[in-house]
């Protein structure tokens, strides 16, 4: 149990007959776009509504890619390939995403563009590698695009309560190479296989 082994080097035989890994072609691969009121889980023993509700039958073994929390809209892929996911997710490989956020109130322009440079601290930990763009103020509420690679719990929502605001709309953007097409709120589609081949690139499988 948990002992991973090396599909090139490994056989596995289960009752005499060899388990030979699934081939990459037979993995799924969706992207949906989850919109708020939904919980990033497979089930809820409170009986909210689950992400899992949104995508059809046959996609419904597959398994989110990381979360995002009840209230944040936005990009979250789906995959049965288990070393992607993990790879995908793992703060090591440092895969980017991008947010669109509104805080409440206004946040100054210096102190956003300090994120990039000097980084911030949150709960104890310094938070890096953050780029920050697309800044404007309107009725008392500021928004901002806001990339990071380390995909901490509620991340965004920790960096903007650090600065003195607080997050009144949050949505995920971009997840790595997948942020063309992304359907309409509460859709899904299959990912492309450019899309697939260059999320393999950027974690180091291909």
């Amino acid at each position: 149990m948990g002992f991973k082994v090396d599909p090139q080097v490994d056989v596995i035989k289960v009752d005499g007959s060899t388990i030979r890994p699934p081939k990459k072609s037979s993995f799924l691969y969706f992207v949906l776009n989850k919109p708020s009121g939904y919980i990033t889980s497979l089930s809820d023993p409170e009986g909210r509504q689950t992400v899992m509700e949104l995508l059809p039958p046959m996609a419904r073994r597959l398994r989110p890619v990381g979360r995002l929390d009840y209230n944040t809209e936005g990009i979250l892929l789906f995959t049965d390939d288990g070393e992607l996911l993990h790879r995908l997710t793992h703060p090591s490989y440092g895969v980017r995403r991008r947010y669109l956020v509104r805080a409440k109130g206004l946040i100054e322009q210096e102190k956003l563009l300090k994120l990039k440079t000097n980084g911030i601290f949150v709960e104890g930990a310094k938070i890096k590698n953050i780029d920050v763009s697309e800044i404007r103020s309107t009725n008392n509420a500021t928004w901002f695009e806001i990339e990071v690679g380390e995909g901490k719990n509620r991340e965004i929502r920790k960096i903007v309560l650090a600065l003195g605001g607080e997050v009144s709309r949050l949505k995920r953007i971009a997840y790595g190479a997948v942020f063309k097409g992304i359907p309409p709120k509460g859709m899904f589609r299959p990912l492309s296989k450019q899309e697939v081949k260059d999320l393999y690139t950027m974690v180091g499988l291909e």
